[in-house]
């Protein structure tokens, strides 16, 4: 890769230089004394300037869309690389607890700002929104089986996702099945009518703003003397995610 790279900054240099001097010809016609072409001096200067704009234009166009074709490359290695790593440090974490028997899904939600427009008495009326929109990375989140949807944060707090995100807290629940405080509808009642235990943790963008929630989930028991201990897993877990997509 260094090579494909060094080639390509020396094959941009080269062509830009080549631009440049038929930018720098129009101010300082050199080549036409040496070309001596049958147009006037005039004609050849504006030739060169046009040609040498023309020319570092378009190179450089080319080589940024090259740039991003190969960014798009090293982003997909990327995220199967933390696919593949997140994956060696469950199974590991897993051992260590002796907890190989419960089925880890790992979930990311990406915090996004929607607008409500409705009407009160035929006049609009304008409410802010902030939802968690789940992220689908492959080898690394899970899928709820029958479907997606959004959970609230502003105005109403919806699942132990929104909690953990307003308050910038790790929550979790050893049994979610029996918990009728999360405000949750319907549809995410049936979307997550097999999740028993569920930890999330907050995903800072700085010190005081959030972006997002991570969380794992099992539709198995997590038992009271094993949460602090997976807890402190999940910590150090989120916190290598949350490094890695950075």
């Amino acid at each position: 890769m260094r090579e494909a790279f060094n080639y390509g900054t020396l094959r941009l240099i080269g062509v830009s230089f080549f631009g440049v001097i038929l930018i720098y010809n129009a101010h300082n016609p050199f080549l036409f004394d040496i070309i001596k072409p049958s147009v006037s001096e005039k004609s050849f200067k504006s030739f060169c300037l046009i040609l040498g704009l023309a020319l570092t234009v378009i190179i450089n166009v080319i080589e940024i869309i090259h740039l991003k074709i190969v960014s798009k490359k090293l982003s997909k290695k990327h995220i199967k690389l933390l696919g593949v790593a997140s994956e060696s440090m469950m199974i590991g974490l897993q051992k260590q607890m002796n907890i190989e028997d419960l089925t880890l899904k790992t979930r990311i939600f990406k915090a996004k700002k929607l607008l409500n427009i409705s009407f009160r008495k035929n006049w609009p009326f304008v409410q802010r929104h902030m939802v968690l929109a789940p992220v689908e990375i492959d080898g690394l989140t899970t899928k709820y089986l029958r479907g997606s949807c959004l959970w609230s944060v502003y105005p109403k707090t919806e699942g132990i996702v929104g909690i953990a995100f307003n308050k910038a807290q790790i929550k979790y629940d050893l049994d979610v099945s029996n918990n009728n405080s999360y405000e949750t509808t319907q549809k995410q009642k049936q979307l997550t009518n097999d999740v028993r235990f569920c930890i999330a943790a907050p995903l800072f963008k700085n010190e005081k703003e959030l972006y997002g929630v991570a969380s794992i989930d099992s539709n198995g028991e997590m038992t009271k003397e094993k949460i602090e201990e997976f807890r402190e897993h999940f910590i150090n877990y989120v916190s290598f995610i949350d490094e890695y997509r950075k």
